[in-house]
């Protein structure tokens, strides 16, 4: 049992888009989108409102509507690093990928503290195969938000794929403390052990994970021919 890269791809890949919809935005209400375009003929200097016409765009999965009001946003303020994240997370949905990283990257110059900034440009090293960059985002998203268990996994993904299968075993096991209900982290604590050559220690963990989700291998397999199509 090992994680190809084509899966590890895939499930970089996953949350690219998912985890910052989740952790960010707020619900939205009825009508906002006409609303806002109806306000921002009348003002459209407001570089508020057209962020969260951008931001409702976003929400809608209306990915290349919500560029347009990002940008016009920047225009009126080029220094809001939330600004930049959101037309990151537009840029990565569209298939941008160059412009995404200067997105997220622009977001961090301005603002070193933005935990979220550095995640979203850890998974893009790490889509990119540059995993030393990607486990210097992850770890300074870490010390932002030391309870965010997304980062922990995807560092010792980062780990994995690097070969150092030792450094992995412990955001892995803090990852488990946070989350003890997440399958994929106790399935890639058993395969470091394994790769470790510590086959007692491997069991436990991935019982635990086929426990937790008794189709965990079979929805890897199936992540990894879908990355590889």
């Amino acid at each position: 049992m090992v994680i190809g890269r084509a899966l590890s791809l895939a499930l970089i890949a996953g949350v690219i888009f998912t985890v910052p919809m989740a952790h960010t935005f707020a619900d939205d209400e009825s009508g906002e989108i006409s609303a806002l375009e109806e306000d921002l003929a009348k003002t459209p200097g407001n570089a508020e409102k057209q962020t969260r016409l951008g931001l409702a765009y976003l929400k809608s999965g209306r990915y290349q509507k919500a560029v347009a009001p990002l940008k016009k946003a920047l225009e009126i303020d080029a220094n809001a690093p939330e600004i930049h994240f959101y037309m990151g997370l537009a840029y990565g949905a569209l298939g941008r990928h160059v412009e995404k990283i200067e997105a997220y990257k622009q977001a961090v110059r301005l603002n070193p503290k933005f935990g979220l900034a550095h995640f979203k440009l850890g998974l893009a090293m790490a889509a990119l195969e540059r995993h030393q960059e990607a486990i210097e985002h992850y770890q300074e998203s870490i010390k932002i938000e030391p309870a965010y268990t997304q980062a922990r996994y995807f560092l010792a993904v980062s780990y994995y794929l690097s070969n150092r299968f030792k450094e992995a075993l412990d955001p892995l096991q803090k990852a488990i403390n946070l989350e003890p209900g997440n399958a994929h982290v106790y399935y890639l604590l058993g395969l470091c052990h394994l790769k470790l050559g510590q086959y007692k220690e491997a069991i436990v963990p991935l019982k635990k994970a086929m426990r937790i989700n008794p189709r965990l291998i079979e929805d890897q397999v199936n992540a990894n021919v879908v990355a590889r199509n």
